[in-house]
């Protein structure tokens, strides 16, 4: 009998509290799987995707006609072919640049190709000279910067001008160490 009454009790409850709640959700849910099953047929869900996939086809079709007629913009600009004036946006960015990593420049300017024959490579020299200046056109500039800087800084700063949109291009970089204590002077050679 000690057995029975617990056993009793928790079946009065169950039947009483739970049970009715429980049959209710299933009650429920069958009837909504019913709707499901009768309210949509098979052969108008497979014509509404493929009516859908035709359209995701003529869509990308149109997109793909755009994409061709678009000419593709480069990711990089392309220095002295891209523009006029873009030797001066290339020079006011690496003024930029030395700024923001703490190198203090002392002279920069243009250098001629003649003059910087023995302290470039073979291969920038040939390029100079084969994209001379024609009927007005501009051709590559080989600028010159030197300036007062520690090794780490000069480091970051090649660092984020090789990830710099604009296109520089470092040709050559120098290091005199002074002859005290103090920082170290740099001239760097770039191509725009």
């Amino acid at each position: 009998m000690k057995r029975l009454l617990p056993a009793l009790a928790i079946a009065v409850i169950y039947f009483t509290f739970i049970g009715p709640r429980i049959s209710a959700k299933t009650a429920k849910v069958a009837e909504q799987a019913k709707k499901l099953q009768g309210g949509a047929s098979p052969q108008a869900t497979v014509a509404g995707l493929e009516k859908q996939k035709q359209d995701l086809f003529q869509e990308l079709a149109a997109l793909q006609k755009k994409s061709r007629s678009q000419k593709p913009e480069p990711a990089r600009e392309t220095g002295f072919i891209a523009q006029e004036g873009y030797s001066g946006k290339a020079i006011a960015r690496l003024s930029a640049l030395l700024q923001e990593n703490r190198l203090r420049i002392i002279d920069e300017g243009r250098q001629d190709w003649s003059a910087a024959k023995d302290s470039i490579p073979k291969s920038v020299r040939e390029l100079g000279e084969s994209n001379k200046p024609r009927g007005g056109a501009a051709g590559p500039t080989l600028w010159r910067v030197r300036f007062f800087g520690t090794y780490p800084n000069v480091a970051r700063m090649l660092d984020q001008l090789s990830r710099d949109p604009l296109a520089i291009y470092p040709v050559s970089l120098d290091m005199i160490r002074p002859e005290e204590e103090g920082e170290m002077e740099w001239t760097l050679q770039i191509l725009i």
